[in-house]
């Protein structure tokens, strides 16, 4: 039987969806919502033959002189790379029929897997490579670092198949250990923010970007990502009250200087000086915590969020931002540990922490933080654009370098 390229409703794309045993949120009628409020034609496309072989969330932009198509994290398939191969070089004819003057692709594959310190740990799949660039796909350069739509090929990932509560702590590093331990300590709570904090999270994503310098989206996008995904999202918050913080240093410091007094009279030297380095670390906290209680009160203050996608078998850590004048509280530490806590009750058994730079040489901070929770880095197999007028594309590009125009 004739394999057919098509639409689909959302219905069956839907039900597709509930047969494959991944994929990434990217790729879901929710996301396709998402994109359809900020501006995307979005259409869901199939390539069916009985049944449907593989989908896809198709979506496109109007460019000068036609349109620009995008497969972001796609297809989904039963895992045939015969269909999949097919499915792609049947996009190519559509999207041309369609007025296209690109198609970006970019699929969710791993180009190579590489151990925390950037070691390869499989070789790099350019066979995958192939196969596309034989179809007539141009495949960009694979890079290090962040490109000009703020996206990167490299991500930090971890798996929990093999991990419960018990002995997840015990897989992070030792500092990765210490930080958790310590918020924990601080008495730093982690819990969903509603819709009516996103005006908070937006401040404070706000404020992240601004000191690291990148770019944040607008509230209504968290809106409506909120909106949109439903149970299958969260925005998370780590809070801390400061005058109940402060009460806990104050007992913690008054019961080290009965341990204190006690050892001295037993001449423990050494027992002796470490509870008096203990209580001196405490007491410098307390001094660092007295501003923060003068300002805000009795009230929890949110030091840190993030939003978390999850799917069946993947979640996604999408953004985040901290204040730093509560750095020394570790919130972001609290707000991690929870996510795979969650995973694991939810029997998820992958966590992306998403976007890092490939850099293992220490300049790269996010990777650092990232590397406190033990996991592994993975390359994509990145982006392959498809022109199918090139000539007209190339005549485009010439006028507007001619005229000035980006």
């Amino acid at each position: 039987m004739k394999r057919t390229f098509c639409s689909l409703s959302e219905a069956d794309f839907r039900a597709f969806c509930e047969t494959t045993a991944s994929g990434s949120f990217l790729q879901t009628a929710e996301f396709a919502a998402l994109l359809t409020e900020n501006g995307w034609t979005v259409e869901f496309v199939a390539l069916k033959e009985s049944a449907i072989l593989c989908v896809a969330v198709l979506i496109s932009k109007a460019m000068t002189g036609g349109r620009h198509y995008e497969v972001q994290f796609g297809p989904l398939s039963t895992g045939d790379e015969i269909v999949e191969m097919q499915f792609y070089q049947a996009l190519q004819r559509y999207v041309k029929s369609q007025g296209a003057l690109e198609l970006l692709v970019m699929p969710d594959r791993n180009y190579q897997r590489l151990d925390d310190a950037g070691a390869p740990l499989t070789a790099p799949d350019d066979a995958f490579v192939s196969q596309l660039t034989a179809l007539g796909y141009t495949h960009a350069q694979l890079t290090t670092g962040y490109n000009a739509r703020g996206e990167s090929v490299w991500h930090y990932v971890k798996d929990l198949e093999q991990l419960t509560e018990k002995n997840l702590l015990k897989s992070y590093s030792k500092n990765g250990q210490y930080s958790v331990k310590l918020v924990k300590k601080f008495g730093v709570s982690v819990a969903p923010l509603t819709f009516e904090e996103l005006g908070e999270f937006k401040t404070i994503t706000a404020e992240t970007s601004e000191r690291l310098s990148y770019s944040d989206h607008p509230l209504a996008y968290y809106q409506s990502f909120y909106k949109n995904f439903g149970e299958n999202a969260e925005f998370l918050g780590a809070k801390l009250n400061f005058k109940a913080y402060s009460e806990h240093l104050n007992a913690q410091i008054a019961h080290l200087s009965q341990q204190i007094e006690k050892s001295q009279h037993t001449k423990k030297i050494a027992q002796t000086e470490e509870l008096k380095a203990q209580k001196l670390s405490h007491e410098k906290r307390l001094e660092e915590a007295q501003p923060f209680v003068l300002e805000y009160g009795d009230a929890p203050v949110l030091l840190a969020a993030g939003l978390f996608v999850y799917g069946k078998t993947e979640a996604v850590y999408l953004y985040s931002g901290s204040y730093a004048k509560f750095k020394r509280f570790y919130a972001p530490f609290a707000i991690q540990d929870f996510v795979m806590r969650k995973c694991l009750e939810k029997g998820i058994s992958r966590y992306n922490f998403f976007g890092i730079q490939g850099l293992f040489d220490g300049s790269d901070g996010v990777l650092g933080f990232k590397q406190n929770f033990g996991g592994y880095a993975v390359e994509k197999t990145g982006y392959f654009w498809y022109y199918p007028r090139p000539l007209k594309r190339a005549a485009i590009r010439w006028i507007k370098k001619l005229t000035g125009r980006q």
